[in-house]
C-alpha cells in the first residue's frame, strides 16, 4: 500500500475525485479509471445462475 499525498486530500467534492487522488493511488491502481475498471464486481452477477436477492437500503449510494 503506497502512502497518500496529504496535498491530494483537500477537500474532494464527489466519490470520483476521491477514488481518483486517494483510493486508486493508495490501493496500487492508476487511477479511477483503472481502480473502477479492475475492482469493479460488475461482471460477477451475469454468472450467478441459482436465483439471488441482493437486498440494499433504499437510500443507499452503493451496491
Amino acid at each position: 500500500m503506497r502512502p497518500c499525498r496529504w496535498d491530494k486530500l483537500a477537500a474532494p467534492r464527489n466519490f470520483h475525485t476521491f477514488d481518483d487522488r486517494i483510493t486508486a493511488p493508495l490501493h496500487g491502481y492508476a487511477g479511477v479509471h483503472d481502480y473502477h475498471t479492475r475492482a469493479s464486481c460488475r461482471s460477477y452477477p451475469r454468472r450467478v445462475r441459482v436465483p439471488t436477492l441482493i437486498p440494499h437500503a433504499l437510500d443507499g449510494p452503493l451496491m
